[in-house]
């Protein structure tokens, strides 16, 4: 087989050669004409943020709570003279209404009527026996002067009479209670109320000490409501070392239920505190009195209603107020400063009252704080400021 020129060993050499030379002189032109790269560089845009400007206030210190509304009076109604039960009062049932000096309850008074008069005959009898002995003694005592009758006779004439006078005073007390009796055969609101229970019907016989009804003053209600050791600190300091309100202050409350389906409020004032903490729950119970019980909707406070309760508290003088929002990792705000940048700042925040943060300290007036819930932020970060 013969060699053809592509085959030669001197063919081999020189193509692999000049394919490489032609690879080089490729590359050179490229790397000679590429452009000139120019290197820039750009300024950070600023972030847009809402913003507000720190003002310092007064601020009241409000603490919400839960509680039940009972009344201050509650007693029962007992019977004190025996009887049968003749009338009833329509308002003497189970969560009835009455008022003050209002008849409750009849018992027949035909017996006790015959107590009365036979109490008012010994009254009639003992005081002509007392008219008698007081004669008698004033006749022996005459003679006794004359020297006509005995030691002994005018001894005998004083004792009746003393006897006679003892007489007089316990006909004069039995007819007292024979009185007394007949009034109480009547009974009668002892102020103004509702009925809790009632446990009494017409042609029932009462014996003295039966309980007739259980009933409650509606004049005045107390409501009682457990506060955590917490919320105590955010409450006058008077009433929580003393138990109650040396001075004339008090505390106003807001009370509100949902009633009759509808939204029913009463005012009230905070007055004192229990004088134990209780064991179970650790905590204490301040008492809240309402004397309006009925609300400007005509509606009564009932016994037994819970109740949500919002009681003013201390006042701070120089409080900051700022949107929850505004707070970041639990007690730093983001602070605007004049260059327009943000920086951290650490603040005392005393509560969280919904939405807002009450903060005491590490704030000034006129300054800007961020409340925008930025996502990613560094320190010196450049903003713009949108009120």
């Amino acid at each position: 087989m013969s060699n053809t020129p592509l085959n030669t060993p001197r063919s081999r050499i020189i193509l692999p050669a000049l394919i490489l030379g032609g690879a080089l002189l490729i590359y050179g032109l490229l790397v000679g004409t590429q452009p000139e790269l120019t290197h820039s560089t750009s300024e950070r845009q600023p972030t847009t943020i809402r913003a507000t400007t720190v003002i310092t206030q007064p601020h009241t210190l409000r603490v919400k709570a839960e509680g039940s509304a009972r009344a201050i009076t509650e007693t029962s109604l007992i019977a004190q003279v025996p009887g049968e039960v003749i009338w009833v009062s329509p308002s003497l049932r189970s969560g009835g209404h009455f008022n003050q000096g209002e008849t409750l309850l009849r018992v027949d008074t035909r017996d006790l009527g015959i107590q009365h008069q036979k109490a008012q005959a010994s009254v009639v009898r003992a005081r002509a026996e007392l008219t008698y002995a007081t004669s008698e003694l004033n006749r022996l005592k005459a003679l006794m002067a004359k020297e006509m009758v005995s030691d002994s006779a005018l001894a005998q004439a004083e004792r009746a009479q003393a006897v006679a006078s003892a007489a007089t005073l316990n006909a004069e007390a039995d007819l007292d209670q024979a009185d007394r009796n007949l009034e109480r055969a009547t009974m009668v609101a002892p102020f103004n109320g509702r009925v809790k229970n009632e446990y009494i019907d017409v042609g029932q016989f009462l014996q003295p000490g039966k309980v007739v009804a259980d009933i409650y003053n509606s004049d005045g209600m107390e409501v009682r409501i457990p506060l955590p050791d917490s919320q105590l600190a955010y409450l006058n300091s008077e009433i929580m070392q003393a138990g109650f309100f040396i001075n004339d202050e008090t505390s106003a409350v807001t009370l509100w239920a949902s009633f009759g389906g509808t939204r029913q409020e009463w005012q009230g004032r905070l007055v004192r505190t229990d004088g134990e903490i209780q064991a179970k729950s650790r905590m204490l119970n301040v008492i809240v009195s309402v004397e309006e019980t009925v609300n400007k909707n005509g509606v009564a406070l009932p016994a037994g209603l819970f109740l949500n309760a919002l009681i003013e508290g201390n006042t701070l003088n120089d409080a900051v107020l700022l949107p929850r929002s505004a707070i970041r990792n639990d007690s730093q705000v983001l602070v605007v400063d004049d260059d327009q940048t943000l920086h951290f700042r650490d603040v005392e925040i005393l509560r969280f009252e919904e939405d807002l943060a009450v903060i005491t300290a590490g704030l000034r007036p006129g300054e800007t704080v961020c409340v925008s819930p930025l996502q990613y932020v560094v320190e010196g970060m450049p903003v713009s400021v949108v009120e």
